[in-house]
């Protein structure tokens, strides 16, 4: 059965498996350096919070993200890169308390990445890595429903600490000249510790060989 959280690999296999032949040039394979940087729209996950023998639901709002990266490419498709993240989303809920605050990360990552010549001008990518994330939590107000009525309480309260993260990642990319190239793609980007941040990563962006 087809589900809707399948859609985004559909998309990216149909754009490989549509695109018209591109035989490989030479300099697409020369090795080199090269930069990128990434556009995000940000997905957070709704971590569950044991609480008792039961548990609540920690929301957030979706929100944007940008990545600049620096790496070396082979001439076999390989990747090793050092990025460089943010991203920002708004707190919503926790149970029926609604939260108004921010949550921002600051990642700095190692990746590895593997480009595929499928003999189209389409060339699909997957990738992953590990790298440190600082988490800054900016909790300003707390409101909750109360025989009918809504009460606001302001809560001042900033909290940052630093973690171990991970990402997976696939996609696809195109190339506009023989050094220049735009790619659409999906990550899952998480922190290795449980009730933790995760989110679904939806991204474009550009990348330059030198």
């Amino acid at each position: 059965m087809i589900r809707p959280r399948n859609w985004p690999l559909l998309c990216l296999l149909g754009l490989a498996l549509a695109a018209p032949a591109h035989p490989a040039k030479a300099q697409d394979r020369e090795p080199g350096f090269y930069a990128s940087l990434t556009g995000m729209y940000v997905v957070p996950r709704d971590i569950e919070i044991a609480v008792g023998a039961g548990s609540v639901d920690f929301s957030f709002d979706n929100g944007m993200g940008i990545l600049g990266a620096f790496g070396y490419r082979s001439g076999t498709g390989l990747r090793a890169e050092f990025e460089i993240g943010h991203r920002q989303t708004d707190f919503d809920e926790l149970g029926p308390i609604k939260l108004d605050g921010e949550f921002d990360t600051l990642s700095f990552m190692l990746n590895g990445v593997v480009d595929f010549d499928i003999g189209t001008a389409v060339r699909p990518y997957v990738g992953g890595g590990f790298g440190a994330v600082r988490q800054k939590a900016d909790l300003e107000a707390v409101s909750v429903e109360v025989g009918g009525q809504t009460r606001r309480v302001e809560t001042p309260v900033s909290e940052s600490e630093t973690d171990i993260a991970y990402q997976g990642m696939i996609g696809v990319g195109y190339p506009l000249t023989g050094r220049a190239d735009i790619h659409l793609g999906y990550r899952f980007f998480g922190i290795l510790e449980d009730e933790s941040y995760r989110a679904h990563n939806f991204e474009a962006g550009f990348r330059y060989r030198f």
